[in-house]
């Protein structure tokens, strides 16, 4: 999308375990320091706020979001006034608790070239998990 857009995102189950620190009279027990998240079946959608409407829909089988955001396994379909392309979106960047910042890259499944769509794809995102 050209422009800053909507992002919602639901990861069902979803696990976030935020950094902590137990300790007794004696000193530390325990402790992490980052966030860790992890989701098995994430739902998202987005769409552009100016410009040439831009929307999709995308599926994710495995994603690891905090602190290293991987999501090696996300298809989905992006769409305008011309018409639409399914993708498969490779993400990599950091995370912690449920915000996120990546990039990825999309890697067109069906060939539409009248279709003009971004290749790269910065993301900010908050993900909602659901236990």
């Amino acid at each position: 999308m050209n422009s800053v857009g909507q992002i919602e995102q639901f990861l069902v189950p979803g696990l976030i375990n935020g950094p902590y620190k137990i300790q007794d009279e004696e000193g530390i027990i325990s402790s992490q320091w980052f966030t860790q998240g992890v989701a098995t079946f994430v739902f998202g959608f987005s769409t552009s706020f100016e410009g040439e409407r831009v929307s999709e829909w995308r599926v994710s089988l495995f994603k690891l979001f905090a602190p290293i955001y991987i999501d090696a396994t996300q298809f989905g379909v992006r769409w305008n006034s011309e018409g639409f392309r399914w993708f498969y979106r490779p993400e990599l960047g950091i995370g912690h608790r449920g915000l996120s910042i990546s990039t990825g890259i999309n890697l067109w499944l069906n060939d539409r070239p009248e279709l003009e769509f971004n290749r790269f794809v910065p993301s900010l995102r908050y993900s909602f998990v659901f236990n």
